[in-house]
């Protein structure tokens, strides 16, 4: 293809999308048919690659099982187990037996190894690591071959032959250039067979077989995502997302559907485990989101994790629990200052991780908070940097204080933290919980309180209570904003049509888009889709209708007025009108309570719809999308789709002084274009008939130079079936001319509602290419007629009745 969209089509349609599962993910029949229809329902627009995890406990089985076997103990049980849960996995999942003779190789193998290492009497972290790699290579056997039987192609691929990884002191170390060549070498491809990589396993760079350590299936993802340039990550796990607490403590905790990287890599940090951070800084790197979904219940839309998600008016964004805390004490002598640091840098030596800091004034007193388990060893390294100072008695031994945790809030940049750190006092003084530290975050913005552990439940409970309290929308700002929402639809629609947003240079109107939604409650998550250009996704909770139109315009940008009636302004008919109408409608219905409303706004519709093709890759969760554009308030029934060609005709260039030793390209060219009123292109009883331009034409070098070659854009409306009129076209160029079709969007029939006027329009939507979000309907006040003119505008009535209209439109939808 010879065009800037035919390259960017094709880029498209080579996006790989990782899907990891973890163990509870790939336990059951149940599990592993969402496993199946998330990989069918991805192939319609990426190219997913599966990254699994050993099932539930198997991990866990086999470590033991390696720890017997070296120790002289009786591990025949655990290995019998490891069997038959593969065995009862095989029956369940109602595989052919032939097709999984490589699990009865591994059974073996792994019996193997386990007598080898009960004869030698130890097992080494090398040999470990290979007894673990059974629980992934099953794993991802069964789900290759249960997808195999359900008509999906796939293979099982050891993650050992792709990613490189060399132990580091007891922590992989990934050799990111070595993997990018493998990955990209092996997945690069566009494969027709569904990859199923193993998580967790690697190779080190002399070829021996290493793991990526606990919660390294993330990582493998997070490694592929990042090697392929992935459109997106999504981690399959048992919760609905990152909450706003642990669900274990708090009953009332809720998904956060938008993070921001940093704000997940401090969550991570204080307790919150949902992904491993070495799985989110790669993708951070690279600006690929990462969704957390539940499969569970795989309607449920998640959390979309990227460098670009709002920050919302909310200070306080999740809290985490830190268990099995210690505060180790010294009392540091008069010069506190470079004794703190001689106590930091002690510590640092001896590999004990500090948590929270914190240094008293008048004795130059220091305490650090460290995990529990290193505690001992702390105090043993802070007794050899200070043993001058312990023997001559100018310094006390160090102290331990056991038994806490931290629990954590972490929020937005937006947030003002010193109101929060006067709140969290207040409110766990209320409920007669001590705290016994306090410190800030600096990356992101978080406040760890560190409590008493029998406590920790209780203050994550009561605090929870007091920044998130009921409301009725799902993790979103509270009521209160709904009562000033946004109301005033003429107000809106000039300050959108009053930031021009050309195709291309969109992203200011997002920021004003964005910003206002964020006053009026509403819960935002950003999608880029190229630099500088993203699409807004909002909800107040799951959206089962969505509202979506386009932020960018035409070019001839002018700023709005309000005159007779009308509010005249690019973009004031399409479609900035339209979407502050929407804004305004939902804003209406969320304070009578509805939440099932979500708002789309994309970029690029009036060029090449790259923001509704990035968009139908959101994990959507809406039952019917609302497109909007100008349709003289009434619903379209029907809308023409285009077909877009390059058709190309070759000639010899000669002087124009001796044609006879050459050939014109431009005289074909002519001749050809002028036969394409003989063709006889379909029509539809509703949409009308078939209809082409010539858009451009472009050959020859000068007027005394025969044409050595000459281009035709041609933009057909389609009414139907594109094959038709591809054959008439084809047969139409002969073999005077090579035709490369550039773009197909198919024509469409809408869903049209009782007591609503219909048409039909003659325009191309993004409503065909956004089909993840349901069943489509057309509306939009104004008219196409208008909207690209000179003096573009819509009346204000028109505005006002399509808020009273959407508003209908959604009741009538949701029943």
């Amino acid at each position: 293809m010879s065009t800037a969209l035919s390259r960017q089509l094709v880029s498209a349609a080579s996006a790989r999308r990782i899907l990891k599962f973890g163990g509870t993910s790939v336990t059951g029949v149940e599990r592993v048919e969402v496993i199946a229809d998330v990989v069918a329902e991805r192939q319609a627009h990426t190219h997913p690659i599966v990254v699994v995890s050993a099932q539930a406990g198997v991990t866990d089985l086999l470590l033991e099982a390696a720890r017997l076997a070296g120790s002289g103990g009786d591990y025949a049980p655990l290995l019998e187990e490891f069997v038959s849960r593969h065995e009862q996995a095989i029956e369940a999942l109602g595989l052919v037996r032939g097709k999984l003779l490589a699990v009865d190789d591994m059974s073996e193998e792994l019996r193997r190894i386990l007598q080898g290492i009960a004869l030698l009497g130890e097992c080494s972290p090398r040999v470990a690591d290979r007894v673990v790699s059974f629980g992934e290579l099953a794993s991802a056997a069964l789900v290759a071959a249960a997808l195999q039987q359900r008509g999906i192609a796939a293979d099982a691929i050891d993650a050992a032959t792709l990613i490189v990884a060399d132990d580091d002191n007891g922590y992989p170390l990934v050799d990111w250039a070595a993997t990018e060549e493998r990955v990209v070498a092996a997945l690069g491809p566009a494969r027709e067979v569904v990859p199923i990589v193993t998580g967790y396993l690697a190779s080190s760079s002399t070829g021996v077989r290493t793991t990526l350590g606990r919660g390294g299936s993330d990582s493998t993802a997070a490694i592929l995502g990042w090697a392929l340039g992935a459109d997106a990550v999504e981690i399959w796990t048992d919760v609905d997302g990152v909450m706003t607490a642990d669900p274990r403590l708090v009953e009332g905790a809720r998904p956060i559907r938008s993070l921001e990287y940093q704000e997940l890599l401090e969550l991570a940090h204080w307790g919150g485990h949902v992904v491993h951070p070495d799985a989110v800084r790669p993708l951070r790197d690279r600006d690929i989101p990462l969704v957390v979904r539940n499969t569970h219940k795989p309607s449920d839309p998640g959390t979309v994790v990227s460098g670009s998600a709002a920050n919302r008016n909310d200070t306080v964004r999740s809290l985490a629990v830190l268990a099995d805390v210690a505060i180790v004490r010294m009392r540091a002598g008069s010069d506190g200052s470079a004794r703190a640091g001689r106590v930091l840098h002690a510590l640092e030596q001896a590999g004990v991780r500090t948590l929270v800091t914190s240094q008293a004034g008048s004795e130059g007193g220091v305490w650090v908070a460290v995990p529990e388990g290193e505690s001992t060893r702390a105090v043993e390294a802070l007794q050899r940097a200070f043993a001058a100072e312990l023997r001559a008695g100018t310094t006390e031994p160090p102290t331990v204080g056991r038994n806490l945790s931290t629990v954590s809030l972490v929020g937005t940049s937006r947030g003002d933290f010193g109101a929060v750190a006067s709140g969290v006092i207040t409110v766990l003084a209320e409920h007669g919980i001590d705290v016994r530290g306090m410190a800030r975050g600096s990356e992101a913005p978080s406040l760890s309180c560190i409590v008493e552990a029998d406590a920790a439940a209780d203050a994550v409970r009561v605090l929870h209570d007091a920044f998130f309290p009921e409301r009725v929308d799902d993790d979103t700002a509270p009521a209160l904003r709904l009562e000033t929402a946004t109301d005033d639809v003429v107000d809106l629609a000039r300050r959108l049509v009053d930031v021009p947003s050309v195709t291309g240079t969109e992203r200011a109107v997002v920021d004003l888009v964005e910003q206002i939604l964020i006053e009026d409650g509403w819960q935002l998550s950003r999608q880029s889709v190229s630099p500088g250009r993203d699409n807004l996704w909002a909800t107040r909770g799951k959206g089962e209708v969505t509202l979506s139109t386009h932020l960018d315009t035409v070019p001839g940008a002018f700023g709005s007025r309000v005159e007779d009636g009308r509010l005249y302004g690019r973009g004031s008919c399409d479609a900035k009108g339209i979407a502050a109408a929407m804004i305004v409608a939902a804003n209406r219905l969320a304070r009578e309570g509805e939440d099932r409303v979500d708002l789309l706004f994309v970029v690029g519709e009036e060029r090449r719809s790259d923001g509704a093709r990035a968009a139908n890759q959101l994990p959507a969760t809406s039952r019917y999308l609302v497109n909007g554009e100008p349709t003289e308030g009434q619903l379209a029934s029907g809308a023409k789709g285009t077909l877009q060609a390059v058709v190309r005709v070759e000639g010899v260039e000669a002087h124009s002084a001796y044609p006879e030793e050459g050939h014109s390209a431009v005289h074909d060219m002519v001749a050809l274009l002028a036969r394409l009123t003989d063709l006889d292109l379909p029509t539809d009883p509703t949409l009308g008939p078939t209809t082409l331009n010539v858009g451009t034409i472009d050959g020859g070098s000068a007027p005394n130079v025969l044409a050595g070659s000459c281009e035709a854009s041609l933009m057909i409306r389609l009414v139907g079936d594109p094959d038709p009129v591809r054959e008439q076209i084809e047969e139409w160029a002969g073999d005077t001319a090579e035709v490369t079709w550039v773009s197909h969007v198919p024509a469409q029939h809408f869903k049209t509602l009782p007591g609503f006027e219909t048409s039909t329009v003659g325009y191309t939507t993004d409503a065909s290419l956004l089909e993840a979000w349901g069943t489509p309907l057309l509306y939009g006040p104004g008219s196409i007629h208008v909207a690209h003119t000179p003096d573009e505008y819509v009346t204000v009535d028109a505005l006002e009745t399509a808020v009273d209209d959407y508003q209908a439109i959604v009741r009538a939808l949701l029943g």
